[in-house]
């Protein structure tokens, strides 16, 4: 399970509840693989704004990415082939 938070830096709550929700896993009673990102949209979380200061864009709009676009896009690529790579 890919458990995500933060697609607009200014979602700070999103991010708080993902921590909280792995933090209280107990790994020998589940099963599978959980990948947590707490924090997507980084450039903008560690601003506390919506968008990117690099390229000013949203970063929940950019999906599925395009790798050779904005650094939002480029991220937004990368995570889409982790996903699916990952996925069974």
């Amino acid at each position: 399970m890919w458990l995500t938070a933060c697609e607009h830096g200014d979602e700070v709550l999103s991010t708080a509840s993902v921590v909280e929700f792995a933090s209280h896993l107990a790994p020998k009673t589940v099963r599978g693989k959980l990948v947590a990102f707490p924090v997507l949209a980084s450039t903008a979380f560690n601003i506390k704004h919506r968008f990117s200061p690099i390229d000013s864009y949203d970063f929940s709009r950019k999906w599925p990415g395009f790798a050779n676009g904005w650094l939002s896009q480029q991220v937004t690529a990368k995570l889409l082939d982790l996903m699916v790579d990952d996925a069974d």
